[in-house]
Parts: C-alpha cells; structure tokens; sequence
C-alpha cells in the first residue's frame, strides 16, 4: 500500500488508473477466486483489503500492473516494492537450495535497510512498521530449521474453520453449538475414512475423452500424437494429476535453463498413457525482464511432448499476455541447482 501511494504522490499515476490496470488484468483459472481487491483511495485506510491469497496474488502481479507507468527504473520506491514481490517469490517456494537462503537473507536485509530510507523520506505514505517487518529477518534461519514455509503456513489449517462454521450454519442449533461440532464433525471423518470422499488415484480425467482415432492428420499435434499413441491411451483437455488440475491453454515450465531463463510452453492437449500423463506443449522461451515478469515471442515455436514427471514445476500458470506474445508471473520461485 505505502509503496503504490509513494509512486501516485510522485505523479506515475493516479489511484484510480492502478485500481483500473489491476482490474484489467485477465486473471483466470485457479486464480479468479482471489482476485485482489481495488486499492482504497482514502488516506485513513492504512493496508490493502482482501484475504490473504488475495493480496499474495496482488503482489505477484504487482510488476506486471506498474509496468506501464514507470518513469524510472532506479526509483527507490519502485525498488522496495519489487523486491517485496521477490521475497514473496522466494518465500513461497516448493523447496530451497542452500545458497538460495543466503540470497534470501540478504535480500531481507537490503529491503530492511531500503524500507527505513524510503519511510524517511516518505513517513505518512509508508506508514509505521509492524512488528511482522522485523519478523522478516528470522525467516531465513526458520527455514534452515523447518523447510520451505508453505509446508507450514497456517493458511491451509485456518481453512478447516470452514467446516466449523458451515455445520454451525447449518444445523441451526445453538443450545450446546461446542457439542454440535464436535459430534458432527466426528460423523464426517467416519465418512470420508469408511465411504472415500477422497480418490487414491494419481489421475483424474475432467474433461471428455477421445481416442487415438479422432485425431486428426491436418495438425501437427495431430500428427505427433498419432506416432506415440496406443489404441489404449487417450486425449483429455483438463486433467487433475497428483492433486493439480492442468488445463489447455495453461502454462507449463519444460525446462529450466538458468534464474532468469526458461523454456516455457502452451497446453495443446494432455496424454494419458496407463499411470502416465503427458503434456502436448506448443514450447518457447522465456526470458526474465527487469521488472521480475516474464516475457516471450510467439516466434521460432516448437511441439513438444513432456512426460508431467520431467516438468520443472508442478504449477501451472496463466498467460497475461496478447495472441502473440506471452506474458507471465512466477506463482513461486523455483528452486535451481548450478551443478
């Protein structure tokens, strides 16, 4: 919030030309039920509104709405806001490498030191810091301790409150409410253990099924497909593998080639061979720009077929760019090894 009212004090833009950008923004698929909230436009409001995933979402595609009214590039405002985005890249990442917490460590640091120069100079837009600003700096070391922090964010188990205020809810009941949970609540783990509300299967196929003979020998997936395909293996355009829903369309990393580069492809079609899934990909590649998104040509494309296993990161990601040119935001940092 201090860092989007610092840029508009400065003339970039206006509140309400950010407000309309953010809205602009064609978020899709697993994202459009977070879609972050407008940013207040009276000074008394002192921090973005929405839930959690809301303003994480917003910070991810906080590059990506600025872009367009930069004015400069070495702006210490600008670059305490960007490399928030990036601690919350790194912080929300699957796994870590060892010199990656040594990175993080020190990108809290400069953001620490940036973030009191920048209330210097600005201390009623930045605002005064919480005690979660010192926080900060102890979450190197707890990594160290305990792994990568969305293994124990406190998000996933807060969710379960969900199920205590729907029985509440529902049941209408409110003599001994602390009793109606509990006994409800123990009725439904009986069922979800005895009748398998969950599946054990690895693969879930979403969408309508086809066949090796509905393809056809006018494409060039098509074509390829045809020469790997069983009479046994079918074609889907929204499959779930492993608990993540993948979709046409989607964005999928193949091959990750540095930090900053990437092999990046379009879901054509997604194969499904016995326990095996594979995606139909139209591949490019993606360089990193210097507002931390990522941007690639719809040039010199080529079809690939990836085995799901071989991908560089389990998470899909959506495309906020143009018919011919791709655009995009990490969902978290991905972890890379230089050996």
């Amino acid at each position: 919030m201090g860092v989007i009212r610092i840029l508009s004090a400065k003339k970039w833009f206006s509140i309400e030309q950010y407000n309309f950008c953010l809205k602009n923004l064609s978020f899709g698929d697993y994202e459009s039920s977070d879609r972050p909230q407008s940013v207040p436009t009276k000074l008394k409001d002192k921090k973005l509104a929405g839930k959690a995933c809301s303003i994480w979402l917003h910070m991810r595609y906080f590059p990506l709405v600025v872009r367009m009214f930069v004015k400069d590039s070495d702006d210490m405002a600008l670059t305490l806001g960007l490399r928030l985005h990036e601690i919350v890249e790194r912080l929300t990442a699957g796994e870590f490498q060892e010199y990656e917490i040594v990175v993080l460590d020190e990108l809290i640091i400069n953001y620490l030191n940036e973030r009191k120069v920048v209330a210097e100079m600005f201390p009623s837009l930045l605002g005064s810091p919480k005690p979660k600003t010192h926080y900060l700096s102890h979450y190197p070391q707890a990594v160290k301790l305990y792994g990568p922090p969305m293994a124990y964010w406190t998000a996933r188990y807060e969710s379960r409150h969900r199920l205590a205020k729907n029985t509440a809810e529902s049941s209408k009941n409110f003599k001994n409410i602390s009793l109606t949970i509990a006994s409800r609540q123990q009725m439904r783990l009986s069922s979800v253990m005895y009748h398998g509300m969950f599946s054990s299967s690895k693969i879930f196929i979403m969408s309508k099924p086809m066949a090796r003979n509905s393809l056809s020998d006018q494409t060039e997936a098509g074509r390829v497909l045809k020469t790997i395909m069983d009479s046994s293996d079918i074609l889907s355009t929204d499959v779930e593998y492993c608990g993540q829903v993948y979709r046409k369309r989607q964005l999928v990393i193949s091959q990750l080639i540095s930090p900053d580069e990437m092999k990046v492809g379009i879901i054509q079609m997604i194969l499904v061979k016995k326990e095996s899934v594979c995606f139909v990909l139209q591949e490019f590649t993606a360089y990193r720009q210097p507002l931390r998104y990522f941007k690639s040509t719809l040039k010199d494309s080529t079809l690939v077929v990836v085995d799901a296993t071989k991908i560089s990161d389990y998470k899909p990601l959506v495309n906020l760019g143009t018919s011919s040119q791709l655009v995009f935001c990490l969902h978290h940092n991905i972890s890379f090894s230089y050996l």
